[in-house]
């Protein structure tokens, strides 16, 4: 875990102590696989798994074990700050310490049937300058409206297309067939996924960092962005690497 200026990790377990200076942090739950814990409890939520932060969990992948990984991650924002889509994706790339990953998935951060186009965009062109600096091979989006979808497809103002699909089949029990045939037309794989749309609601946030942080006024921290890094062995299906990494801030 990081903060402005701090950097600590207890193995004791004891909160750790935070002073006024910091007043944003980076919190890395390390390889969830390799925790016991979470893999008696396999199938759980996206908030459940979120485990004790600690960076004593190294997740850094050697250039001799890059090749045969296919490594995604997904992006939930809090809101609609490019900032924030940016730092975490450069974090994502130096947790794992790549130069590059396979897709990373930009999960919708407003209610799906609120956001707009022009809201979208901003954050889509941070992705696209990754892609650019060959940092990301495909993009894609996850529970966006799907006029929204065919919009961004079909938008000039847009050089990389989504190749990827996520939809969350809580809100929708079936994909409907117009949408099958667009993703059809242009090679877009279309996923299902069971995240909750607020990954780490503030109920959650506030007492885990009260657990293991020693802070003065836990009401004040709030989520800024989280994501999960999924690696996998190319053509087998096998997940290797599992984590997630969440930055809050004070205000």
């Amino acid at each position: 875990m990081s903060g402005a200026g701090e950097s600590a990790c207890s193995s004791r377990g004891e909160p750790l102590a935070l002073g006024e200076v910091c007043t944003d942090l980076t919190m890395s739950t390390g390889n969830v696989i390799s925790m016991r814990g979470v893999r008696r409890r396999a199938g759980q939520g996206t908030t459940e798994e979120m485990a004790v932060p600690c960076a004593c969990y190294s997740v850094s992948l050697g250039e001799e074990e890059r090749e045969p990984l296919s490594i995604t991650v997904k992006l939930f924002p809090v809101g609609l700050d490019t900032d924030a889509v940016r730092q975490a994706v450069e974090r994502a790339l130096t947790e794992l310490s790549v130069k590059q990953v396979e897709a990373i998935v930009l999960s919708n951060p407003l209610p799906w049937e609120e956001m707009t186009l022009d809201q979208l965009l901003p954050l889509w062109r941070v992705l696209e300058q990754f892609h650019a600096q060959q940092k990301v091979a495909y993009l894609g989006l996850a529970d966006v409206e799907q006029s929204l979808f065919e919009a961004i497809c079909q938008c000039d103002q847009v050089e990389v297309k989504p190749s990827l699909l996520q939809i969350n089949l809580t809100n929708c029990c079936s994909v409907p067939d117009d949408l099958r045939d667009f993703c059809r037309q242009r090679d877009v794989q279309i996923l299902t996924h069971n995240d909750a749309q607020e990954v780490l609601p503030g109920a959650v946030l506030r007492p885990l960092l009260s657990k293991h942080l020693a802070l003065a006024e836990p009401q004040r921290w709030s989520l800024v962005w989280s994501l999960r890094y999924l690696v996998m062995v190319q053509h087998k299906g096998v997940i290797k690497n599992k984590g997630y990494i969440v930055h809050v801030a004070r205000s």
